[in-house]
């Protein structure tokens, strides 16, 4: 019976080790695709905002806010990665014949966790509205309607001059650049929803979100599987203390 029972233990460790390790495997690959995605959200939301049409809407996404939170989100998923690799390689390479501890596994998925959390906490937080541009904003406009307004007296007499439509472009409010817009990392998330026709940095954005579950599935299991206090994990498998 003893030998029974000895045997049955170690086997029950191994599915544990495979359990736990593929889990792991998995949370790490999904961390290295939200880096690589986050990187591309980074650049693309850059460019968004530094292309013509946001500049010229005036939009007041067209900003710091925008984009500066996927490069932390990258940095996040950097150091996520790596840990879990390692992490991942030493419960398969470096334990053999060993169990892995699963509070060994939990403890290092809440390291991540702590990393990704603020992330999506930060992204969905207020947004902080700028007002730095607000008088410079207000005296173009100003400056703006004046030139217009007596641009519009005066061109039906030169309506056939040349250089006509050139001036005429000076009443065009399109291009201005000017107001009030966000500053800080808080609200990247709500202008990506808002923003519902930039589709480049979706894709981080729910990875960001679907990476925090299943690091949190990884850790709940880890602890599910941990053996009860009192007893020690060693290289023979799950043995009780010495009293």
């Amino acid at each position: 019976m003893a030998s029974d029972g000895g045997k049955t233990r170690p086997r029950s460790h191994r599915l544990t080790k495979l359990i736990l390790a593929g889990l792991v495997a998995l949370y790490s690959v999904s961390n290295f695709v939200l880096f690589v995605l986050s990187c591309l959200a980074w650049s693309k939301a850059k460019g968004h905002v530094d292309s013509d049409n946001c500049i010229k809407m005036g939009f007041v996404g067209c900003g710091f806010t925008r984009w500066a939170l996927y490069s932390f989100m990258a940095a996040a998923a950097l150091i996520c990665f790596v840990s879990t690799a390692i992490m991942a390689f030493s419960s398969v390479f470096r334990s053999r014949g060993a169990a892995v501890d699963p509070l060994y596994v939990f403890r290092g998925i809440f390291f991540t966790l702590l990393l990704l959390a603020p992330v999506i906490y930060i992204g969905w937080s207020n947004l902080f509205l700028v007002f730095d541009d607000a008088d410079k904003h207000r005296a173009t406009k100003t400056h703006e309607a004046l030139i217009c307004e007596e641009w519009g007296r005066i061109k039906p007499e030169f309506a056939n001059m040349h250089g006509y439509p050139a001036k005429y472009n000076a009443c065009d409010s399109t291009v201005l650049n000017a107001g009030p817009g966000f500053g800080g990392l808080g609200g990247a998330f709500i202008l990506e929803v808002a923003d519902h026709e930039f589709l480049g940095a979706k894709a981080a954005y729910a990875m960001a979100h679907f990476n925090v579950f299943l690091g949190a599935l990884v850790a709940g299991i880890a602890a599910a599987l941990a053996p009860p206090t009192g007893i020690v994990v060693g290289v023979n498998g799950a043995s009780p203390s010495a009293p």
